[in-house]
């Protein structure tokens, strides 16, 4: 008797022993996963803190933590939004390469974010689903794996790999994605079309987006990207509309006025111009001219320069696509000016170069001589 009960207490206390064994090994990964997440976010913030000047300038704690918070919060916002947008942007014969260059060309601070916007985009878009989800995927497993930058210590890949590597992963992604839709297609003419369109600007477009993701460039190699990534997304949000304004004319304007009144008029016509073209080619021009006309008014005041550059924009586009083309780009012009005024006024919006050079100092500096007090 005593035998059987020494038998049950002895079982007993083995299976205790295992079962603290099996929670103590459970609390021993659930910690290291929690140090390697720790180091994740940790670093995750360094990197979009370095993509904000104001932060990457401000070592000595003199930005509070919670501010550092939103802006983190709003940089991977950003970046989530970029891959959603990209993801449902069509491109020749219907191919879809943007995401997929974004995808590869973004950096350490928004890879994870670009991939789960670009998988709700692709979702959306509802359009070829599953094949964009695979390349979507595909491509970020081959980037966390391939990663040259990975601490050895850290599970978790620093997703900075030279743009000769990107380039090549972006044209396998581009070329399976196409060869999936050239499949289920029965090898129609579009299709192989849009195959090799897609094996050819994806990496394109992921070298074109680099410079302006990443850390770096020359100057002129990353105002010639955010040409180009500027340009994307204005197409992007071409057909995205909402009680008659359009996301597209509102940024493209908004865009217009900030860049021609922290740069100048050369710099504000050119981005003008770029918006112009992704958007609609009938405004082009008049957009060019908004951009013209708020840089070289920005030396009268703020408010006077969105008005009369902002009147004169409805003017050449009447003038260029009559009455019905005006009703139908007054209000996201006016609407761009009423956002930007205060936004400018209270100082939130970081300062931005584009293209500094000799002119741009004399501008600048006619500008300041001229500006009243």
């Amino acid at each position: 008797m005593e035998n059987n009960r020494d038998k049950r207490s002895e079982k007993e206390r083995k299976k205790n022993l295992s079962v603290k064994k099996i929670v103590g090994e459970l609390s021993q990964r659930m910690s290291e996963v929690g140090s390697v997440l720790k180091s994740f976010f940790y670093k995750l913030g360094k990197e979009q803190d370095a993509l904000v000047p104001e932060m990457q300038s401000s070592v000595s704690g003199e930005l509070s933590e919670s501010y550092r918070m939103r802006r983190r919060a709003a940089v991977s916002l950003v970046f989530a939004l970029l891959g959603f947008l990209f993801a449902g942007a069509p491109g020749f014969s219907g191919s879809r390469p943007f995401a997929l260059a974004l995808l590869c060309a973004s950096g350490y601070a928004g890879t994870v974010f670009v991939y789960i916007g670009a998988l709700v985009g692709a979702l959306v878009s509802g359009e070829g689903i599953l094949g964009a989800a695979i390349a979507y995927t595909l491509t970020f497993g081959i980037r966390l794996v391939l990663s040259s930058g990975a601490d050895a210590n850290v599970s978790v890949k620093s997703f900075e790999e030279n743009l000769t590597l990107r380039c090549l992963i972006a044209c396998v992604s581009g070329f399976l994605l196409g060869l999936g839709r050239v499949i289920n297609e029965s090898f129609s003419v579009d299709a192989v079309l849009a195959m090799l369109f897609m094996t050819l600007a994806v990496p394109i477009f992921t070298a074109a987006f680099r410079g302006a993701l990443g850390r770096g460039a020359t100057s002129v190699v990353r105002d010639f990207s955010v040409c180009v990534l500027l340009f994307v997304l204005i197409y992007s949000l071409k057909g995205h509309v909402l009680f008659g304004l359009s996301f597209a004319a509102i940024l493209s304007c908004f865009t217009i006025f900030y860049v021609s009144s922290a740069n100048g008029f050369l710099r504000g016509s050119l981005v003008g111009m770029i918006c112009g073209l992704a958007f609609d080619l009938r405004v082009a021009p008049a957009f060019a001219i908004l951009g013209m006309a708020s840089g070289a008014l920005r030396i009268v005041g703020l408010g006077v320069s969105l008005t009369l550059s902002s009147l004169l924009t409805c003017v050449v586009i009447a003038y260029s696509g009559g009455g019905s083309l005006l009703m139908s780009y007054v209000g996201n012009v006016l609407f761009a000016a009423v956002i930007f005024w205060p936004l400018s006024k209270s100082g939130v919006l970081p300062g931005f170069k584009m293209f500094s050079g000799v002119h741009e100092r004399v501008e600048d500096k006619y500008a300041q001589e001229n500006r009243p007090c």
